[in-house]
Formats: structure tokens, sequence, C-alpha cells
């Protein structure tokens, strides 16, 4: 009955839980990322392109409100 109670509580069983605190940032750099991404496509095309470029740009502006 001890033991099982020490296997159950003992810290070392905290990997399940542990992966979850680092999720937050993880999400904010790769949204950080795509924002980036996305407003480079916005800087490379043209001006005959001008729908796609404020799709791209609205695109950027979404990922980064995700990432913050």
């Amino acid at each position: 009955m001890i033991s099982a109670l020490l296997f159950a509580t003992h810290p070392i069983h905290a990997e399940g839980v542990a992966s979850v605190v680092g999720r937050a940032e993880l999400l904010c750099a790769i949204f950080c990322l795509l924002s980036f991404l996305s407003y480079r496509v916005v800087l490379t095309l043209s001006s005959q392109h001008e729908p796609l470029r404020i799709t791209a740009f609205i695109t950027s502006l979404v990922f980064f409100y995700m990432a913050w």
C-alpha cells in the first residue's frame, strides 16, 4: 500500500504535465514566423497583384494577433 502511494505521487511522473507548460511559447513562435512569412509575400508581390497583396497582409495581421 505504501509503495503504491509513493509510486503514484512521486514527482518523477510529471512528464505528462511538464510538456504542456511550453506550449504557449511554441504556438507564439509558430504564429510569429507565419506572420513574418505572410508579410514577406506582401513585400515581394508587385502592384499588379493588389487583391493578393491585401489578402496576404490581412493574413499576416491575423497570424500576428494569434501570436500575441
